[in-house]
């Protein structure tokens, strides 16, 4: 079977551009319309079904895309941004598979969209950087920073090969960047204060006194087999921690080594093993810190919610999702990468964000197989 890593080693061929779009709508909504809010899981799905959200008169909506992550603004603004996304204003890529970015995405004001990237790959961030089919750069999570900037921690990508997002692909170090929430203009973009692969900024949440950054390897590509053997048995199945005083991103982390927190980076321990790919996605809802794990990628039938009381944990597992039933078409269609918004919804339950593909063929034909889905959780005691 065709796994979803084709569709990004598509979204490499395109052009290299440098253009950051901001698009509206073509009829201007009324006012409560765009009123922030936190929208319903059943909400998102009504959207993400049509194509074309944040379409323009003369620029093409959110078509199809994977590897959502979802940032607060001031306000109450969500910036959504994809690993790749494609702009398409109907559910047949086939006429517009150059029309593809890496991290590009949309900017959320309750039922009001508008675009950020562009296609041909005018990526949001580090297209100056970008090299088609060797290096590129994949968003992870952030948060608000003490500065006032939103503060996005990316992935450096490379292939040396210059085959894109399969076999030899790694990533390689931890970057961030710095964006004015108002306008959404990339203020910087430099190596992390911890630039490893070990990909601290994979998840991020925050206390009253610090912000944590967790840590997962990523490193999907590493074995040629057609199944969890593709992974990298050594760091997959675990999840890393580090913090920094709140919102001070771009000063020296300290590290959790089972006991306590330490300045020895080598010395961080897992807070959590599970599976083969255990990629943990993070959020705090009052005391409680709530993850969401779509267990071993594309192979994986669960999603898990668990729960602690600390950040490090201990983290209890507190439901299980059939993420098998939730496949968009029998047998060559899967999901993968759960994400945690931030935010509950009116009812006060969470929402969950789930990533889909199919075989290549299929959603390069039918787009609604590559977009996201999302359900309502309720929030762990």
């Amino acid at each position: 079977m065709a796994r979803r890593r084709t569709r990004a080693l598509l979204a490499v061929l395109v052009v290299l551009g440098s253009l950051i779009v901001l698009g509206g709508r073509d009829i201007p909504p009324a006012a409560a319309a765009c009123t922030p809010r936190n929208l319903s899981a059943s909400r998102l799905n009504a959207i993400f079904a049509r194509p074309g959200v944040g379409r323009t008169a003369t620029a093409r909506g959110f078509g199809g895309g994977d590897y959502q992550r979802v940032y607060a603004l001031p306000g109450g603004r969500m910036l959504w941004l994809f690993q790749d996304m494609f702009f398409s204003n109907d559910d047949d890529l086939r006429d517009s598979l150059e029309d593809a970015a890496h991290n590009a995405g949309l900017v959320q004001t309750g039922t009001c969209w508008s675009l950020v990237g562009g296609p041909r790959m005018r990526n949001f961030i580090g297209s100056s950087r970008t090299t088609p089919l060797r290096r590129w750069f994949w968003p992870m999570d952030g948060e608000m920073g003490a500065d006032g900037a939103l503060w996005i921690f990316v992935a450096e990508m490379r292939n040396p090969d210059g085959t894109g997002a399969t076999w030899g692909a790694r990533p390689v170090a931890t970057w961030v960047a710095r964006v004015q929430p108002s306008t959404l203009r990339v203020l910087s973009f430099e190596p992390a204060r911890n630039a490893g692969t070990r990909l601290y900024g994979w998840s991020v949440v925050s206390d009253a006194n610090y912000s944590y950054l967790y840590g997962h390897c990523y490193r999907q590509f590493v074995n040629r087999v057609d199944g969890v053997g593709q992974f990298d048995a050594g760091c997959m199945p675990s999840s890393y921690l580090a913090r920094v005083p709140k919102g001070r991103f771009g000063v020296a982390p300290t590290y959790w080594n089972g006991t306590r927190w330490t300045t020895n980076r080598h010395a961080a321990a897992p807070v959590m093993t599970r599976g083969h790919a255990n990629p943990m996605d993070v959020q705090r809802f009052g005391g409680v810190y709530v993850n969401v794990t779509k267990i071993d990628d594309w192979w994986g039938w669960v999603i898990y919610v668990d729960r602690a009381s600390r950040p490090q944990g201990p983290w209890t597992p507190v439901q299980e999702i059939d993420a098998l039933g939730m496949r968009r078409c029998a047998g060559e269609c899967g999901n993968y990468h759960a994400q945690l918004l931030p935010y509950r919804s009116g009812n006060g339950k969470m929402v969950v964000s789930i990533s889909n593909g199919g075989r290549f063929d299929l959603w390069q034909r039918n787009a609604y197989l590559y977009r996201p889905g999302f359900l309502a959780v309720p929030v762990p005691d």
